[in-house]
């Protein structure tokens, strides 16, 4: 009976100082183990070849086992975080992540979350329509007035599912304010502001060719209208005033054209059929090379002769 005893005893000490062991073993990790500050990108491996991961994987925290010396100068970079999809297969899945420090010094206890949602598609191809989008402006007195792009389409691939939202993808030019003459220079493409957290996308080509016509703006200027008029002038038509109705009118042109233009000629105009006229005559006005009329200005005034 008392051997019974003195055994059980032995048996609970034996046990009282495992657990001791353990706890110090535990207490001495713990000391050891930090929650390291910074988030880490996680990223797919053995993606199967006519594959693609079509979801956003997030990010991981890792709590890691070092000397309390090494802590300070450990970067995101130090570590690896993954998904093995060897044997994944298409459709949404749950899967084990696997962390990895690239200092031998440094062990990683545990990865939070452990696990990640991935979803695997097909890769598939759809050819998009290259949008222009100028950001910016030209110099002063100056605008984009035309764009050309080559090619025209571009080749996207990537997971059905993504290539559905996609109608285009964007050119974008980029203006400094200083451009005044056409010019031409390849851009890289991207895809559009809405789509652009949309992973594992390709294009090819990458870049395209856009030709950009820089033009002056047109500028406006008030002339008066000089009637060209056909015709000797007799004592009659002498004692008569003139009357020219508008008398000045708007154009529209380029600011060094519009400089040398101070007046508008009319079409002829005869000084018989002026002075036999009971009432106005309307005639035509025209135009020098490189000028317009304003949408609301007519083309035309009227001419009369009156009394002074």
């Amino acid at each position: 009976m008392s051997n019974k005893i003195l055994k059980n005893w032995e048996l609970k000490i034996l046990a009282l100082v495992s657990a001791i062991v353990l706890w110090f073993f535990v207490v001495g990790i713990e000391n050891n183990s930090y929650q390291f500050p910074e988030q880490i990108d996680i990223h797919a491996v053995n993606v199967p070849p006519d594959m693609t991961v079509t979801n956003d994987l997030g990010k991981a925290t890792i709590r890691i086992q070092a000397d309390q010396s090494m802590i300070k100068n450990l970067t995101a970079d130090d570590f690896d975080i993954s998904v093995d999809l060897q044997n994944a297969k298409e459709g949404d899945q749950i899967l084990p992540l696997a962390a990895t420090s690239k200092n031998s010094q440094v062990t990683i206890l545990k990865v939070d979350p452990a696990d990640v949602h991935v979803v695997l598609e097909p890769i598939t191809q759809k050819d998009l329509k290259v949008k222009t989008v100028v950001v910016g402006n030209p110099a002063k007195g100056y605008s984009a007035q035309d764009v050309q792009v080559t090619p025209q389409t571009v080749t996207v691939t990537g997971g059905k599912s993504l290539l559905d939202k996609l109608s285009d993808i964007e050119a974008d030019i980029k203006l400094d304010g200083t451009e005044s003459t056409n010019f031409k220079e390849n851009i890289q493409l991207q895809l559009p502001a809405a789509a652009s957290s949309l992973k594992n996308i390709t294009w090819s080509p990458e870049q395209v060719t856009v030709e950009v016509t820089i033009s002056q703006d047109l500028q406006q200027k008030t002339v008066v209208v000089k009637p060209d008029l056909q015709g000797s002038m007799d004592l009659v038509t002498m004692s008569k005033k003139l009357l020219v109705t508008p008398a000045t009118v708007i154009i529209q042109g380029k600011e060094d054209v519009l400089n040398n233009v101070d007046s508008i000629s009319t079409e002829p105009v005869s000084l018989d059929t002026l002075k036999n006229s009971t009432i106005p005559i309307k005639a035509k006005l025209i135009l020098p090379q490189d000028i317009s009329f304003p949408d609301s200005q007519p083309n035309a005034v009227l001419i009369s002769l009156t009394a002074p």
